[in-house]
């Protein structure tokens, strides 16, 4: 569970942030959503560690964010950042690196680690990928990769800042599969979507930002009944029968 107190947060002179208090629950997939510039990969990164509230207070499962050395906080919370270094590795030493804030002196791996890694790499859907080098992937493939190193962790609470870029429709929903996978085995799941459809499909609780504010917490039917889409959007919820998808059986696929 992430917990944010009258949180404030400024890049010199701009203020990012500006009071935000809200709980990010186990057993939730809450979506951070918001116009361009609104806050929400700042927050993330709040909740990360990486930035340093001006004020206010962070609390992971309960305790001071601040109070947490950097590998404690590595096994409570793992992060994927929205763009990342092209690191010249494979994908199962990359996948490896998630393992690292479990290990002692010398880094190395256990037969349990490796076995993790490969439930990671086997989950995330890079196994049949784990020789390869991360410059010869597809940008979805090196997604799923840095996903399988996040999986890895092994983390109570996951953030996870813009996950569906690069991913085709298809793997945009095994993506959200596995987040529901993660919520239902009491994980929380935090992440940032610009597809309101998305965002109000997957997530059990949305957080609404913008201009640095909290601008509604709570349920997705709640949301679409405030009149904060319309106000903070510009544009309004419509119902109407349209072509959806749905992922296909295993026995479906192999007729195609």
């Amino acid at each position: 569970m992430i917990q944010l107190k009258d949180v404030c947060f400024s890049y010199g002179q701009q203020t990012v942030l500006s009071h935000i208090s809200c709980c990010m629950e186990n057993a939730r997939i809450t979506a951070l959503i918001g116009p361009n510039g609104s806050g929400k990969s700042t927050c993330l990164k709040l909740c990360a560690g990486l930035l340093q509230p001006l004020s206010g207070a962070i609390a992971i499962d309960g305790l001071s964010a601040g109070s947490h050395p950097p590998k404690a906080l590595a096994r409570r919370l793992a992060y994927l950042p929205q763009t990342r270094p092209m690191a010249l590795l494979t994908v199962r030493s990359l996948v490896s690196h998630g393992r690292f804030p479990h290990l002692g002196f010398g880094h190395r791996l256990s037969s349990g680690d490796e076995a993790i890694v490969e439930r990671a790499m086997t989950a995330a859907g890079v196994a049949d990928l784990a020789h390869r080098a991360l410059p010869s992937l597809s940008g979805g493939q090196r997604q799923k990769a840095y996903l399988a190193m996040m999986l890895a962790q092994e983390t109570e609470n996951l953030l996870l800042d813009e996950p569906t870029t690069h991913l085709d429709i298809q793997h945009q929903m095994e993506l959200m599969d596995l987040l529901r996978g993660l919520r239902d085995a009491g994980r929380c799941v935090v992440v940032v979507l610009h597809d309101l459809s998305q965002a109000l499909s997957l997530c059990d609780h949305v957080i609404l930002l913008h201009q640095g504010i909290l601008r509604y917490s709570g349920s997705p039917q709640a949301l679409l009944d405030s009149g904060n889409i319309q106000a903070v959007f510009g544009v309004q919820p419509v119902m109407r029968t349209e072509i959806c998808f749905e992922r296909m059986s295993p026995s479906n696929a192999e007729e195609c």
